[in-house]
C-alpha cells in the first residue's frame, strides 16, 4: 500500500497469531518502531522512542503479510534504488529488532514502493514495471507468489528446481511479464499470492490459488510456469464497465474498490473477510463466480468506498461518509465493536449494518493499516490511534492493555499515540479567502498542521499567469510578490487578471514542511 504520513506497518508472531509490533514512518520519513515489549509504559514512548531505526529518511513501510514467527518489515529509500528490512523473533524469547540491513535493487530500476508477501517482497518502478523477490532461503518463487521462474516449464526440470530452493534476492529480481503494452500503477502481496493493478484499470493475480485469491474462477496456481502469466495469464473478470481504482490483499483474499465507489472481494471467506454476511466456502473458485456474477460488498444506502485495506482475515474500507468500517476476523477486538465476536460471517451481518469505528469526537480516519488482531488509523488531525491485541505494548498506549473487545474503550476513550517530536505535517491545505477584485484584501489560512514541538509559520505571495492546482510546489508562470510576507495581500492593479497563490513553511527543532494553496483567482 501507499500511504501518507504518518504510515504504518504492523508486524505478527506467526503461529500465535498475534501482532507485537508497530513500525510507522513519521513526518519527515523518520521511521520509529514500538511493541516487543516497548511502549507498554507511558515512559518509553514520545521521545524516548528510538528516534530513527535507520540512517536516512524513507519514502514508504510494509510488514510482511502472513503469520509466522519471523516478523519482518521493510522501508523504501528516498532514493528508490534499495530497501532497508529488519524484523524480530518470537518476543517471548527475543524481544529485540534486528539491526535494518541494506538490500540493493537490480542497476537502473528506481522503485516508487513495496508491498510484502508471507516470504516474498514486490516493488514497483517508477516505469510501471514490478520486481519481486524472496524474503529468505528457498521461498518465494514457490507457487509462482514471486513471478515467474526462468526456464520453468514443468516444475521438475533442473533448471526450475535450482531457482526454488535459491533465494532470488532484490538486486536479481527479474521484471515481471504483465502483458505486452501493460504497466503497473499498484501493487499489493497477499500471503502467498501477488495482485497487479494495470494502467487499463485490469487487474491481474499469480502465485498460490487454494481458495480462488486469483478470481479466475478455478483453484489453479498461476506466475511460475510458462502459459501462466503474461498475455497468457488473463485479467480478472468482473463484469460489465468494471474499472479499478484500487486493490488489497490479505493472508488469502484480496478486494477491489472501482471507479464508482463499488467494493468487490474474492478468495478465503473463513471469517466473514469477504463482506457478505457468510463464512461458507470461498468466492473466485468457481466459475459461477466471476463476470457479472461477481458479488460486490453492501456498504450501505448511498454509501459508496473512498479507499479500501485488508490483511489477514479483515478487510477494511473508509467510506464516502468518512466512516471507517471493518470486518472478519475479530478475535482480539481489532475491529473496534467492543466485542471478540467476527463481523461478516454471519446473516445480516454484512458492512451496510455496522456504524463505523468511533475514533474520537470528529475524528476521521485518513489511512489505516491492519494485521491479525491490532489496526492503527492516521487521523485527519495528524494523530495516530491503534486498537486490537496488546499485550507487547504495540499499541503505544502506555499500557499491556487489549482495546476495543469491550464497550466503552473506543472514540475519545482511545488514546493517541504519542511520537515524541516531529517534522511538521499539513493535514489540511491551505487556502485564500476574499474578493478577486482589485483594491481588496485576501486572507491565507494556513489550514492544519500537526507538529510537535509546536511549528512557526512563514508566509510568501505569488502572482501566476495561469490556474495552478498542486499543493505541494509553486508551478511555471508564477512569480513571489517581494515584501509580501503577512498573512493578508492588498490586490492592486498590477495583479489584474492573475491568479493568487500563497506558500506556507512550517518549522519547528525538527525540521520544515512547505505547502501551497491552489490559486485563487483571476483578480478583476
Amino acid at each position: 500500500m501507499v500511504f501518507s504520513k504518518p504510515q504504518v506497518a504492523i508486524a505478527d508472531t506467526g503461529y500465535l497469531r498475534v501482532s507485537p509490533s508497530t513500525c510507522t514512518v513519521a513526518n519527515g520519513g523518520d521511521v520509529r518502531c514500538w511493541g516487543v515489549g516497548i511502549g507498554d509504559k507511558a515512559s518509553e514512548m514520545g521521545n524516548a522512542l528510538i528516534q530513527s531505526r535507520l540512517s536516512e529518511p524513507v519514502q514508504n513501510i510494509s510488514h510482511n503479510n502472513g503469520w509466522d514467527v519471523a516478523s519482518r518489515y521493510c522501508a523504501l529509500a528516498n532514493a528508490g534504488t534499495y530497501v532497508w528490512c529488519w524484523g524480530h523473533d518470537d518476543p517471548s524469547t527475543s524481544p529485540v529488532f534486528s539491526a535494518p540491513v541494506r538490500n540493493n535493487l537490480p542497476t537502473g530500476f528506481v522503485a516508487k514502493s513495496i508491498s510484502m508477501g508471507a516470504w516474498h517482497v514486490c516493488a514497483l518502478g517508477m516505469d510501471g514495471t514490478v520486481r519481486c523477490w524472496s524474503s529468505i532461503p528457498m521461498w518465494g518463487a514457490a507457487d509462482g507468489q514471486s513471478g515467474p521462474v526462468p526456464e520453468c516449464a514443468t516444475g521438475l526440470d533442473a533448471d526450475c528446481q535450482v531457482r526454488l530452493n535459491t533465494e532470488i534476492t532484490s538486486a536479481d529480481a527479474n521484471a515481471l511479464d504483465l502483458g505486452e503494452g501493460r504497466f503497473a500503477t499498484q501493487i499489493a502481496s497477499g500471503g502467498y499470492f501477488t495482485c497487479v493493478l494495470l494502467d487499463d484499470g485490469s487487474v491481474k493475480c499469480f502465485g498460490n490459488n487454494d481458495y480462488g485469491q486469483l478470481g479466475q474462477g478455478d483453484t489453479d496456481q498461476r506466475g511460475m510456469l510458462s502459459g501462466t502469466y503474461g498475455d497468457d495469464l488473463p485479467p480478472i473478470d468482473f463484469g460489465t464497465d468494471a474499472d479499478v481504482v484500487q486493490i488489497a490483499a490479505g493472508e488469502a483474499h484480496a478486494c477491489a474498490l472501482f471507479d464508482d465507489g463499488a467494493v468487490r472481494c474474492w478468495g478465503l471467506n473463513s471469517a466473514g473477510q469477504i463482506g457478505l454476511g457468510t463464512s461458507e466456502g470461498a468466492i473466485g473458485d468457481e466459475d459461477t463466480d466471476v463476470g457479472d456474477f461477481f458479488p460486490r460488498v453492501s456498504l450501505g444506502t448511498g454509501i459508496t468506498a473512498k479507499s479500501i485495506y485488508a490483511t489477514g482475515q479483515s478487510t477494511c474500507v473508509i467510506t464516502s461518509k468518512n466512516l471507517l468500517k471493518c470486518w472478519g476476523l475479530n478475535d482480539q477486538g481489532q475491529l473496534g465493536i467492543g466485542s471478540l465476536s467476527n463481523y461478516g460471517d454471519r446473516s445480516r451481518e454484512t458492512p451496510n449494518n455496522l456504524a463505523g469505528i468511533s475514533l474520537g469526537t470528529g475524528r476521521t480516519a485518513r489511512v489505516v493499516d491492519m494485521y491479525w488482531n491490532h489496526f492503527c488509523a492516521d487521523l485527519d488531525n495528524g494523530q495516530l490511534k491503534c486498537w486490537g491485541f496488546g499485550l507487547y505494548g504495540q499499541l503505544g498506549i502506555g499500557s499491556k492493555k487489549t482495546v476495543g473487545d469491550s464497550a466503552g474503550e473506543m472514540g475519545d476513550y482511545l488514546p493517541a499515540v504519542n511520537l515524541g517530536n516531529q517534522v511538521p505535517e499539513n493535514v489540511i491545505n491551505p487556502s485564500i479567502s476574499g474578493t478577486l477584485k482589485v483594491g481588496s484584501t485576501l486572507t491565507a489560512k494556513a489550514g492544519t498542521w500537526s507538529a510537535s514541538p509546536a511549528a512557526r509559520y512563514a508566509y510568501s505571495w505569488f502572482a501566476c499567469t495561469s490556474s495552478q492546482s498542486s499543493h505541494s510546489e509553486v508551478g511555471i508562470g508564477c512569480a513571489q510578490l517581494t515584501g509580501k510576507t503577512s498573512t493578508t495581500l492588498k490586490l492592486t492593479s498590477s495583479l489584474r487578471g492573475k491568479y493568487i497563490l500563497v506558500r506556507i513553511t512550517g518549522t519547528n527543532v525538527e525540521g520544515a514542511t512547505v505547502r501551497t494553496s491552489r490559486t485563487y483567482g483571476p483578480t478583476k
